[in-house]
């Protein structure tokens, strides 16, 4: 994923993607009975989440929020996932869901608004995303793999000029976080999304939001005493390509 946001978690890691190939998507069990309510009949050609260039397929659905006070939900297709976890940051609500089989759903709302993934062992990922069309309108989207590359940083000239008092701190640091487990670190970021990524995303601070909560949720899994908390959101004057 993109982290100069034409961006999800995806953590990080999050996050919209691309247009339409079929707005369709396996719903044999009735998704009348679960979390989300799809509306394969639904005109999407104005709905901005869907018409990024990356997607395999893009749903309207409506959303029965009594079904996350549920100790596990149904989900499209059939996956009945636990809740393992759930907390607060801020305004922001997040919950976390799983089974045996290794799938997986990360889900942040507020206002009535939910953002979040769906992994599924096979490497399928859906994503939940708000939209503005009307009231309590969101879509199920379904994510092509390809979008998903290793991203490589190479260190810059600049990067590498240092002076000792810098890297005699950088070595006190590093040695604290090997031996100081208890204190938890926090350090905040700043995003910047592109052009495209806001023609293509209706809740820019709900999806940053999910990306941090994804974040967090992952260190404290690891056991890694690092927070992070959103600095502030900006819009660049660039595309994606």
């Amino acid at each position: 994923m993109k982290l100069f946001l034409g961006i999800f978690l995806l953590l990080a890691a999050e996050g919209s993607f691309g247009s339409l190939v079929s707005g369709t998507q396996d719903d044999s069990h009735g998704s009348a009975a679960g979390l989300l309510m799809l509306q394969h009949e639904a005109d999407i050609t104005g709905i901005n989440p869907c018409k990024d260039k990356d997607l395999l397929s893009c749903t309207p659905t409506l959303i029965d929020w009594n079904k996350l006070e549920q100790s596990s939900v149904l989900l499209p297709g059939g996956q009945v996932l636990e809740q393992k976890k759930r907390f607060t940051e801020g305004k922001t609500s997040f919950v976390l869901l799983s089974d045996e089989l290794d799938n997986e759903a990360f889900f942040s709302y507020r206002n009535n608004r939910m953002m979040g993934r769906v992994r599924m062992n096979d490497r399928t990922m859906f994503f939940i995303e708000p939209c503005n069309n009307w009231e309590g309108c969101h879509v199920w989207k379904k994510i092509s793999q390809d979008i998903f590359v290793d991203e490589t940083h190479e260190v810059s000239v600049d990067e590498k000029k240092l002076s000792e008092d810098e890297l005699e701190r950088i070595a006190e640091l590093i040695q604290k976080g090997k031996t100081d487990k208890a204190e938890v670190a926090e350090y905040t970021m700043m995003f910047y999304y592109t052009r495209d990524f806001a023609a293509h995303t209706d809740d820019i601070e709900l999806y940053m939001e999910t990306i941090i909560g994804d974040m967090n949720l992952g260190y404290e899994n690891s056991d890694i005493p690092v927070r992070v908390r959103l600095h502030c959101i900006e819009a660049a004057e660039l595309d994606d390509e």
